[in-house]
């Protein structure tokens, strides 16, 4: 978020308590992110937004992530890889497109249409409730210019963000930082999930997506592919 570095780690288990009579150690957590932001007049009946930037990581944490099992149900990302519904694999046809300087593919959906504003390359699902974008920027400085214009194209605001999550993603078990959330996408409420893959390079995806709580079943699984399925090249 703006304004901030990558989001805190969790904390790690407990060891032995304080001795009788000693005061308990204070408990907290990672501060809230927000996204808040302004509009843009192309996403006026859009109800869905994945928005992939590629940002520089600061700092160097050494905990290995926990690996995310097929159809584990600890978020509201789905990090199988199957993508299928009732009507079958809904990632049938996607097309892979790079991030620009990393090694990182990210999927867009069979059907979206593809376009350029601005900074952002992006692509409008086929019933108009979905967007992907993605950008690249090198610095942590660079970094909360570009959070605070996107959120100024792309209507997002009044987060309630969750505390970071070490996991992989995709099947390249790629090293990532997820946060969750509830905001309010385009007058809509939304839920919002964050990803940081540290693609060990200078630059490193974001990917930011948020879904309509009244979308369709096979948008919203289109939406978590977009992230389940990155991969390197």
């Amino acid at each position: 978020p703006p304004g901030m570095g990558p989001p805190g780690m969790p904390a790690g288990p407990p060891g032995y308590g304080p001795p009788p009579g000693a005061p308990a150690a204070k408990k907290g957590g990672p501060p809230v992110a927000l996204l808040v932001g302004g509009g843009c007049g192309l996403l006026a009946v859009i109800g869905v937004i994945v928005l992939v930037l590629a940002v520089a990581l600061g700092g160097d944490d050494k905990e290995d992530p926990k690996p995310t099992a097929s159809g584990d149900d600890t978020s509201g990302i789905d990090t199988s890889s199957s993508g299928s519904d009732d009507g079958g694999d809904v990632m049938v046809g996607a097309n892979y497109k790079r991030i620009p300087s990393t090694n990182v593919e990210v999927p867009v959906p069979p059907g979206w249409r593809e376009d350029r504003r601005s900074l952002y390359t992006f692509a409008l699902s086929d019933d108009g409730n979905a967007l992907l974008a993605f950008t690249t920027v090198s610095s942590i400085g660079e970094f909360n210019g570009r959070l605070q214009h996107a959120t100024r194209v792309f209507r997002i605001e009044s987060c309630n963000m969750g505390d970071a999550e070490r996991v992989r993603i995709g099947p390249n078990q790629l090293r990532s930082r997820l946060r969750e959330g509830d905001c309010i996408f385009n007058g809509v409420p939304a839920h919002v999930a964050t990803v940081l893959v540290e693609s060990g390079r200078r630059a490193h995806p974001l990917v930011i997506y948020a879904v309509d709580k009244k979308a369709s079943k096979r948008t919203e699984k289109q939406a978590q592919q977009t992230i389940a399925r990155m991969r390197t090249r």
